[in-house]
């Protein structure tokens, strides 16, 4: 989602507040499904489906008494939403642009670093420095991974984009409503494409993304949609080339078979009709 308003330009306060609206829909459908399909007899086999849940009584694991209190503990994901707010809506509320120190906290780096630190004031007294870092080290094994993903995927789609195969592939649609809903749903399946054949949702949303974005001013809707239609198509199937796959049904106990049942039939269900909301936003509002 931050990649996306840089790949297509337009203001991150767009795929905050439609990815919210979206995302919440879409959750909520997924949910009521995968639950009415947990029902049915037979769907779900524990011996089949299940390994053991996740043991969490391990060493590292701090005490409830020591945690941060609720309030606490959202301050570091909720303080870097805000800044990108702040600094987003602050020309459209004011009239004016926003002051050199609101735009230099709105901008992402720096928002997220806020929230880190904040996250490292809240922990200092309760867990102390060592146990500090030594969690920091840990989760920088995780994060250059992904990392590296992001920048490999982002250079992959730029390469693919100096080819302009995105003006190649809807070279014979029409202007018009018809040409939006094309390009949205070329958009989608080319992050489908990419996502089942490599797993990584990130590399297939970014891919999608910049293959489109030579194309995504004619498209006839706000810029947000075709960012919208390539997460989700990019989402779309998650399977056992997917990390996150074994993230999920490791951390839940599930087997391979319960993983296709719990994260690829969701994802299935969550990322499809999100393109559909997208469909029928790109048509009914199309923000231009």
């Amino acid at each position: 989602p931050l990649a996306s308003a840089s790949i297509l330009s337009f203001d991150l306060s767009f795929i905050i507040i439609l990815g919210l609206i979206v995302g919440l829909i879409s959750a909520l459908f997924s949910m009521f499904v995968w639950f009415k399909l947990l029902n049915r007899p037979g769907f779900w086999n524990p011996e089949k489906d299940t390994t053991g849940l996740l043991d969490m009584s391990g060493e590292g694991v701090m005490e409830e008494k020591d945690l941060p209190s609720p309030w606490a503990a959202v301050i570091p994901i909720l303080l870097p939403v805000l800044c990108i707010l702040i600094g987003s809506f602050w020309p459209v509320v004011t009239g004016n642009d926003a002051p050199a120190f609101i735009s230099f906290l709105s901008q992402k780096t720096i928002a997220i670093l806020l929230g880190l630190i904040a996250a490292y004031l809240l922990l200092t007294r309760k867990m102390g420095l060592q146990a500090i870092g030594d969690s920091v080290s840990e989760s920088l094994k995780q994060a250059g991974i992904v990392v590296f993903i992001t920048g490999a995927g982002g250079a992959f789609g730029s390469v693919i984009q100096a080819t302009n195969i995105g003006e190649v592939l809807i070279g014979g649609l029409t202007e018009g409503q018809s040409s939006t809903i094309l390009i949205l749903c070329v958009t989608f399946l080319i992050g489908v494409l990419f996502r089942v054949a490599q797993g990584s949702g990130t590399v297939a949303s970014i891919t999608a993304m910049t293959i489109m974005a030579t194309v995504a001013p004619s498209a006839g809707c706000h810029p947000v949609y075709v960012a919208i239609a390539a997460l989700a198509g990019g989402n779309f199937i998650g399977h056992v080339n997917d990390s996150g796959f074994w993230v999920v049904t490791n951390l839940s106990g599930a087997s391979v078979t319960g993983g296709l049942k719990t994260y690829t039939l969701n994802t299935v269900t969550l990322m499809g009709m999100a393109f559909i909301l997208c469909l029928i936003g790109a048509t009914v509002l199309p923000l231009v």
